[in-house]
């Protein structure tokens, strides 16, 4: 039997409500020490379930500054984890709708916000096991996916394929090219020109040597 129960046909099933800003409106918890039961949703603090369409199973709100709507925290597991069976949904959706710019010199304004402190890992990882692909970047009138590094800005182990104009310092790569080929063409040019006057100065040595043969004898 549950330690506490509540139900409502038309109101909040429990409401829980506290003003100290060290205590919780809500506090639960698990003191079990055995794995769940496969395939059921036990061993949790907090287990949240809605039938509702478009409403959460959990939803968390704060109105407060610098406050999250909802955090995760673990000591050995993963802080946050998120899944679904829908093909037409994300594991994980993040939006931000403000219209201001973000602050200079800060990580705001985000979608999605990654940090790892961890050497050799990543803020952001994305991995794909079939045939899709693991992290990709759109923006409608910005940069899709950009890469700021303190040795590389960007690594790949693999092809690459540009579908478009690929730049280096702001130039396209196939005009920088195209001057490469034409400073090699010049080049050629200016051997074939080196090429013809060695050839001329060889005619002349051989003159000479004649004329100096000519005057031993």
């Amino acid at each position: 039997m549950p330690g506490s129960f509540g139900t409502s046909p038309n109101g909040d099933g429990a409401v829980a409500s506290t003003k100290s800003s060290d205590r919780s409106g809500l506090f639960a918890s698990n003191e079990g020490s055995q794995p769940p039961t496969p395939g059921k949703p036990g061993g949790n603090g907090v287990f949240g379930l809605s039938t509702v369409p478009n409403a959460s199973g959990v939803f968390g709100v704060n109105d407060g500054p610098d406050g999250c709507g909802v955090a995760g925290a673990s000591q050995l597991g993963d802080g946050m984890r998120a899944t679904t069976h829908s093909a037409a949904r994300s594991g994980i959706f993040a939006q931000n709708t403000s219209r201001d710019a973000s602050p200079e010199g800060t990580p705001g304004g985000n979608g999605v916000f990654g940090l790892s402190l961890v050497p050799n890992a990543s803020g952001v990882f994305g991995a794909h096991n079939n045939a899709g692909t693991g992290v990709c970047g759109l923006s409608r009138d910005g940069i899709g996916v950009w890469g700021i590094g303190g040795r590389l800005a960007a690594k790949f182990d693999g092809n690459v394929e540009v579908n478009g104009t690929l730049s280096v310092n702001g130039q396209p790569i196939t005009d920088t090219l195209r001057q490469l080929f034409d400073m090699i063409a010049g080049l050629e040019g200016q051997v074939s020109r080196l090429q013809s006057d060695v050839g001329g100065l060889q005619g002349q040595l051989a003159v000479l040597q004649g004329q100096v043969a000519a005057l031993a004898r």
